[in-house]
């Protein structure tokens, strides 16, 4: 039987292939390559072997790499459309069939060529599967695809090994030692990328697993050139005369940062990135005793990356920038090139450390003689790697678990960390010691921006690790590094987070306090400096509150769990005078707030604002003192909830006309549904039965003359109105 004679479009494609230079575009190329794999009769086999065989791909490059994938890929759509148009017989086979049969006959035409053209065409094959897996009802050759993708990466990973071992003469004979644009393993690496998701686990645990991860990382690095690639950044900017910064003419930045964002690895860091952690998963689950110092090696590079990008950037004038306007206006796009590139750093370092730190959890430490054969160990780098990029987190707000800013990835990544340390109380120690050791001697006011936001880290982490520490770090070092920035909220990340150290140290008190009443034995045996410091801390913690709870401190969410953490740390005392000098150094700046003529305690006498951040002030106090509600002792619970009764009645009264008797002030509403909802949710059992008889006796006059309205509902325009509990409940 004759054959059918090929058309002139498929005889010159031939003439084109076998050339080593082309006058056809590499999209007409592609288009060509995918329409004739997909039509020509009667096997695909000599088109694919022409192919892969061409000199046109010849040196490799990312174009030419991508436009080969790209052709096998559309040829299984155009292979897929041909045969639904064709009719169906009862003795024709299934599509399925029909596809498989091509996909063989592909694959054995690439058989033999050079090892990453093979890998490319293979996984091009791989992607158009994975595209039409659903038309074509699953498989359809597709094993023997994934199987020959991962057999062409591994001897393009033993061809890299064998090029390293050259001489440098040997090098220059080699065909491919030279690609253009990228390092050749860094090029496999990138495009090995894009079909990574498509091939199961399973089949990518036949890798020299370690060795893969090892060249991702170094492809990875490479994108950053190792961290230097801000290395002329310190002496790029100037100041002109009206204080703008401008960069200077002769900088190499630019230049710099157009070749680090144009690279295909650069556009590509994101699947390189998703590939390497994977990498790393299946390598902990299958060979764990190699997994320690693979991820140990993983995240000495990303440390080694970050410590050089800190110390350009620190030394520049932009990490003094406070507002953009002292940008030059044509700068604008090159900063935030800049930025660009910086938090594309700081995605890849969490992405990779995320994963690490994930595998560790599930693995057995290593028996290695080793430093960094630990949970620990990793999770130190992990911590350091971070604290080096802290200038670049706190663009995206705090990490600490009261701020609205950051991003999931990130806190997930940091507690991870801090959760693994904190097993290893020793480890957590020293490495609170080395944090609080960076600020020793220096002084807060002078701190520069980067400066501020490696404390903010620094004071996150420890935060999480006061329960590990030494007692006595807290009161001569941890505390003396918070005590700055207590009453600074200029900054408002260490503003933060110098307080939640602070009420770390009074939960820590009063878990220790709660398991010593639980276990009265060991009472004696148990010898701290801690009750001691908490005596004192309570008082100065107070006022500490009161202060901030003027406009732009701290927020009424925050104040309120402040007060609270307080309260219950001051409780936990053997004796109630801690607890009672909260409640009553309360009930002083309110009475003073709330009845102007009443003379200022002596620690709260300050210079006045306006009326209204006054009442938004004293409205703030208030709900605070209710918060600590359920801290009180059943013993004090009478009397201070007359005294809230009575400065709720008094701060917002009733007068006679002014309104219906069921229809109370806004703000009194507000505090009493606080309190309601103090009273149910929050107060511990043995009081619960005080407390609500209380509330039953005292809600008509709290709610105003009469029963309140049952069927009305709280203001929707103060923060606690629309929270469980209210008056709308009872």
């Amino acid at each position: 039987m004759a054959l059918p004679l090929p058309d002139r479009g498929y005889t010159n494609l031939l003439s084109h292939l076998h050339r080593s230079s082309t006058s056809l575009s590499l999209d007409a190329l592609r288009g060509s390559i995918a329409h004739y794999l997909a039509n020509v009769q009667p096997s695909p086999t000599p088109l694919a072997a022409s192919v892969i065989s061409s000199p046109l791909f010849r040196p490799f490059s990312h174009a030419k790499l991508v436009a080969l994938s790209t052709a096998f890929r559309h040829a299984v759509h155009s292979k897929y459309q041909a045969i639904k148009k064709e009719n169906d017989t009862i003795f024709r086979r299934s599509p399925k069939s029909r596809i498989m049969e091509w996909i063989n006959a592909t694959v054995k035409g690439a058989q033999g060529g050079q090892a990453m053209l093979r890998m490319v065409c293979y996984g091009g094959l791989l992607l158009g599967l994975e595209d039409v897996k659903k038309k074509i009802d699953g498989g359809a050759g597709r094993e023997k695809v994934e199987n020959e993708v991962v057999v062409a990466l591994a001897e393009v990973m033993d061809l890299y090994t064998s090029m390293q071992s050259l001489a440098g003469w040997e090098k220059e004979f080699h065909p491919d030692s030279e690609p253009e644009g990228l390092d050749f393993i860094s090029l496999a690496l990138l495009m090995m990328s894009q079909f990574m998701p498509a091939i199961p686990s399973e089949k990518l645990r036949a890798l020299p697993l370690d060795t893969l991860i090892t060249l991702l990382t170094s492809s990875v690095s490479s994108v950053y050139h190792s961290g230097t690639f801000l290395a002329a950044l310190p002496d790029t900017f100037r100041r002109t005369p009206d204080g703008q910064l401008t960069a200077k003419p002769e900088s190499s930045l630019p230049t710099i940062l157009q070749q680090v964002t144009a690279s295909p690895l650069y556009a590509s860091i994101a699947p390189l990135s998703r590939f390497c952690a994977r990498c790393i998963s299946l390598l902990a689950d299958r060979h764990p005793g190699d997994a320690w110092q693979t991820m140990a090696r993983t995240l000495e590079t990303l440390q080694s990356v970050a410590v050089e990008v800190e110390s350009h950037w620190v030394k520049s004038p932009l990490a003094t920038v406070s507002e953009d306007d002292e940008i030059a206006p044509t700068m604008r796009d090159l900063t935030a090139t800049l930025w660009t590139s910086l938090k594309t750093l700081l995605f890849t370092t969490i992405m990779l450390t995320q994963s690490i730190l994930s595998s560790i959890l599930f693995l057995k430490p290593s028996h290695s003689p080793s430093s960094l054969s630990s949970p620990s160990s990793l999770a130190l780098l992990s911590l350091d790697t971070l604290a080096h990029l802290s200038f670049i987190i706190s663009q995206f707000g705090s990490i600490s678990a009261t701020t609205a800013g950051g991003f999931r990835e990130l806190k997930k990544t940091v507690y991870t960390a801090l959760d693994v340390l904190a097993a290893d109380p020793s480890e957590s120690d020293r490495f609170v010691q080395s944090l609080i050791g960076q600020f020793a001697g220096r002084d807060a006011a002078t701190l520069s921006a980067p400066d501020l936001a490696k404390k903010s880290f620094a004071l996150v982490c420890i935060e999480q690790l006061v329960p590990a520490v030494d007692d006595d770090s807290l009161e001569h070092a941890i505390f003396p590094l918070c005590l700055p920035h207590l009453s600074s909220p200029t900054h408002r990340e260490t503003y933060e987070s110098a307080h939640s150290v602070v009420l770390a140290i009074f939960s820590k008190y009063a878990q220790r306090q709660d398991r010593m009443q639980e276990r009265p034995t060991v009472k004696g045996k148990e010898k701290s400096a801690l009750p001691t410091f908490v005596e004192r801390l309570v008082p100065f913690y107070t006022n500490c509150l009161v202060e901030n709870s003027r406009e732009g401190c701290l927020t009424l969410l925050q104040l309120r769990l402040a007060s609270s953490t307080l309260a219950n740390s001051a409780a936990s005392s053997p004796d109630d005078s801690l607890i009672c000098y909260c409640i009553y150094s309360f009930f002083a700046i309110i009475r003073f707030l709330g009845l102007p003529s009443t003379p200022p305690p002596a620690e709260f006498a300050s210079t006045s604002n306006t009326q209204a951040e006054e009442d938004r002030r004293l409205r703030h106090i208030i709900l605070a003192l209710i918060s600590t509600v359920s801290a009180l002792p059943l013993s004090l619970l009478p009397r201070v909830l007359d005294e809230i009764r009575d400065i709720i009645t008094s701060v917002y009264p009733i007068r006679d006309g002014a309104m219906r008797p069921d229809s109370p002030p806004a703000g009194r509403r507000e505090l009493a549904s606080a309190l309601f909802e103090e009273i149910l949710e929050r107060v511990g059992d043995r009081e619960k039965e005080f407390s609500m008889q209380w509330w039953y006796a005292n809600r008509e006059q709290l709610a105003g003359v009469g029963q309140p309205d049952r069927g009305s509902t709280p203001r929707k325009d103060t923060p606690d109105s629309d929270q469980p509990g209210g008056l709308s409940k009872l």
